[in-house]
């Protein structure tokens, strides 16, 4: 105790938009927030990247690479605002591809996912969280490396007539570029996978890379469900999709990332105002009169600051 202060369970945290399920409290972060923990508690936790992003010029553009992917469940957190931070995705397009955004909490960054490139770019996807597809050119291209524990490096593109790679995937990495005939293009290169995650409630697919172009004007639409496929995330934002590399201006941008915290709801304590506290220590009968008292006074701050002849006085009397 302390001044009277004390815990009460069934507290929840703050920040986000928050939802219920199974049990459980869920704060979903699609841009910049807090998440306020009233005390020390145990939280489950996914934080994904921005995907980066994709060029759309001609037939060599490689897909995007997923923004890196963390998941963990029965994180020991301290009672403060921890701040959320959502990366952005990627740009796309002819010109100026980017990677995507960092997403962060609790001092855990999913990186951005790496661009994938056209050949003006030098044809080297990016690296990221995954990493971008190579771009097709007169040699073939590395894929972006990804960042360790994070994400899957991106496919190679292929030579001259060959399409670019895949966009890495937090599941798997990104599909290497095709050839074609003289004069032709290959067949578009898929995105690595995404990963299927329930922690909002339902099990939604998440970080999947981008799928590479293969012909002028047509969108790169890999194989694969669009479900777990970068191809398929348009009107699916803020799950770290890669951009992919088709040659309209369509879909070339990254999806951007999301954090989402979870636990059981009411597992949290808060501290409550009870009121000022007297304690009196025993009577003792002095052996004689005496002239001069102690007092001997041990306490901890359980939370807050304390102050000496403000918030603790002690008395001390003789009869």
């Amino acid at each position: 105790y302390y001044k009277g202060i004390t815990a009460t369970s069934g507290e929840n945290a703050t920040g986000g938009t928050i939802t219920t399920s199974g049990g459980n409290t869920i704060h979903t972060f699609t841009v910049n927030g807090n998440f306020v923990a009233p005390s020390e508690g145990t939280v489950d936790y996914l934080i994904v990247g921005g995907g980066g992003g994709a060029e759309h010029k001609a037939f060599y553009g490689a897909g995007g690479g997923a923004g890196g992917y963390l998941y963990a469940t029965g994180l020991s957190i301290s009672a403060e605002t921890h701040a959320a931070v959502i990366g952005p995705a990627g740009i796309g397009g002819s010109s100026s591809v980017t990677n995507g955004g960092d997403s962060s909490i609790f001092s855990l960054t999913a990186d951005g996912g790496g661009f994938g490139p056209y050949t003006v770019d030098s044809g080297v996807g990016s690296d990221g969280g995954s990493g971008g597809g190579g771009a097709g050119a007169s040699s073939a291209s590395a894929g972006g490396s990804a960042t360790a524990g994070q994400g899957y490096a991106g496919g190679s593109g292929q030579d001259t007539d060959g399409s670019g790679g895949g966009g890495g995937g937090s599941a798997s990495v990104g599909s290497n570029g095709t050839k074609g005939s003289a004069g032709g293009t290959g067949a578009a290169a898929d995105g690595g996978a995404g990963t299927s995650n329930s922690i909002s409630g339902s099990a939604v697919y998440y970080a999947a890379g981008g799928a590479s172009c293969y012909g002028w004007n047509t969108p790169a639409y890999g194989p694969g469900p669009s479900a777990n496929n970068g191809t398929g995330w348009v009107d699916a934002d803020n799950r770290g999709h890669g951009g992919s590399g088709n040659s309209s201006t369509n879909h070339t941008g990254g999806s951007n990332g999301i954090v989402i915290v979870s636990y059981t709801t009411g597992s949290f304590t808060a501290n409550v105002e009870g009121g000022n506290m007297t304690l009196a220590s025993t009577t003792t009968a002095a052996q004689a009169a005496p002239t001069k008292g102690d007092i001997v006074l041990t306490y901890t701050n359980g939370a807050g600051t304390t102050t000496l002849d403000t918030d603790i006085t002690a008395e001390i009397s003789a009869d």
